[in-house]
């Protein structure tokens, strides 16, 4: 998801949810094959970055990404970490890893997330970190 992020922060003119819908659905700016695919992408990202700018959270990063383009992945971070509890409650045994390192699964849900888990505890036994992009591919709602 970010990858489809960082195509519709630097496309111009598009600030409301409507023009992200119109855009990602109509006019195909993530070149999805099939409308089924577009509208699925639509619902995550809002789910995850909310893509509409009178939303306090998607409105600085719009305006930071705007300035700092390189910025993007982390201000995305930082986007689904206030949004997201599950992340939030994760966070203290996310910090604690560094790249490469292999999670259990047991740890997540022993990491005291408000419903016992979080999303990941329904996919393979253990995560892989390698990047920011997997990160919040892995723990941010789809």
């Amino acid at each position: 998801m970010l990858q489809e992020l960082l195509l519709l922060v630097q496309a111009p003119h598009l600030t409301s949810l409507s023009d992200f819908r119109r855009v990602i659905e109509q006019e195909n700016l993530l070149g999805k094959s099939i409308l089924i695919s577009r509208r699925k992408s639509f619902r995550h990202l809002v789910a995850l970055y909310g893509l509409d700018e009178s939303q306090a959270l998607f409105h600085v990063l719009l305006r930071f990404a705007a300035l700092a383009a390189n910025s993007i992945p982390l201000l995305a971070l930082v986007r689904v970490f206030c949004w997201d509890p599950q992340l939030r409650a994760s966070f203290s045994l996310l910090e604690q890893t560094s790249p490469e390192t292999v999670i259990p699964r047991r740890l997540f849900v022993a990491s005291g997330s408000p419903c016992g888990c979080v999303q990941i505890c329904c996919r393979p036994a253990h995560i892989r970190m390698d990047s920011i992009d997997l990160l919040i591919a892995l723990l941010c709602r789809f």
